[in-house]
């Protein structure tokens, strides 16, 4: 639908659904919805871009910028977008995202709600200190459904990067794909794994594991 170069992007009560694909075949390679380059984006409001589709990354959103930038999506929703890699939101390069949106039911091979490359810095939760008002948002029933090695990061995909979250005050992590389950408790989160029927490594996958 959008293609920007060295551009900006501010969207308020705005819908875009259904891009990128013709009926079941899908017409766009990057940014089902946006596909932005070198250039900001502000995203909130009661927004909603859903139901888009890429063949490679970002089902929604795709952005990849070369040098320092801050981008903000504060409110609004990401719903059942589809891509290689970020169903939702596929971003790359040296950005600040402040993070407080609802990404919900995306599906990617790798990282289906979001996938954050290349020293993506990540703030989940905003605090408006005008008025001191915090702003969550939910990260849900997204899938990576890859196969083989892939399929990793139904929620976030996150490499070279780092997560951090601002409006939220109790943090619980349910992860998978290990052998024993296991909890620990840490000073403002708890990790809890849960034991799946999954090989060791490569080597007992392919059957050297008895």
């Amino acid at each position: 639908a959008f293609y920007v170069n060295t551009g900006n992007i501010s969207m308020c009560k705005t819908e875009m659904s259904g891009n990128g694909k013709d009926g079941s075949e899908i017409k766009t390679t990057n940014g089902g919805a946006i596909a932005l380059y070198n250039g900001t984006f502000s995203f909130g409001d009661d927004s909603v871009i859903k139901t888009n589709a890429a063949s490679g990354n970002g089902g929604g959103l795709y952005i990849s910028n070369e040098s320092p930038t801050a981008i903000t999506c504060v409110g609004g929703s990401y719903e059942e977008n589809i891509a290689n890699l970020g169903g939702g939101i596929y971003a790359s390069g040296p950005i600040n995202l402040t993070f407080a949106a609802n990404v919900e039911n995306n599906r990617a091979n790798n990282g289906g709600g979001l996938y954050l490359d290349g020293g993506v810095n990540m703030t989940f939760g905003y605090k408006d200190t005008s008025d001191d008002e915090e702003i969550s948002g939910l990260i849900v029933r997204n899938e990576a459904n890859g196969t083989g090695t892939d399929g990793v990061g139904g929620g976030i995909y996150l490499n070279e990067g780092t997560l951090s979250f601002a409006a939220t005050e109790n943090h619980y992590w349910h992860v998978g794909h290990f052998h024993h389950a296991d909890r620990k408790e840490y000073a403002d989160c708890i990790v809890e794994v849960h034991n799946t029927l999954a090989a060791r490594d490569a080597y007992a996958h392919n059957g050297g594991w008895r």
